[in-house]
């Protein structure tokens, strides 16, 4: 099962005249291969589905930070939109997709190989 926390930081962003503060979405999960059945192909650039109670506005950027439950090392870390909502089903709850926008270095590697071996 997938941790997930938003948290709003201080980091209040300007654009275009307007100030807005940037939500961070921390996930955590058990192990990669929980990561491997969140991640959706489908979404132009990568995406991943986390289940949550708490949505956030469709088309939202916000900063992502994943990482494993046995580890505070961040494995995939950048920016994401929220693209939809999902209700809750009989095999999952309701929950959010992001699609993957503007990742560090390390994560684009990762997703690489990600879609290369497993996908």
């Amino acid at each position: 099962m997938i941790s997930y926390v938003v948290a709003s930081k201080n980091e209040v962003l300007h654009k275009s005249s307007h100030s807005y503060v940037r939500s961070t979405v921390f996930a955590q999960f058990c192990d990669f291969d929980e990561f491997v059945m969140s991640y959706r192909p489908q979404v132009e650039g990568g995406g991943v589905f986390l289940e949550t109670e708490k949505l956030l506005p469709i088309s939202q950027i916000v900063s992502i930070e994943f990482s494993f439950a046995d580890s505070d090392i961040i494995f995939l870390k950048g920016e994401g939109e929220i693209l939809s909502h999902s209700a809750q089903t009989e095999a999952v709850g309701p929950g959010i997709v992001i699609r993957f926008l503007n990742l560090d270095d390390k994560s684009k590697v990762l997703l690489s190989k990600l879609s290369n071996q497993y996908l």
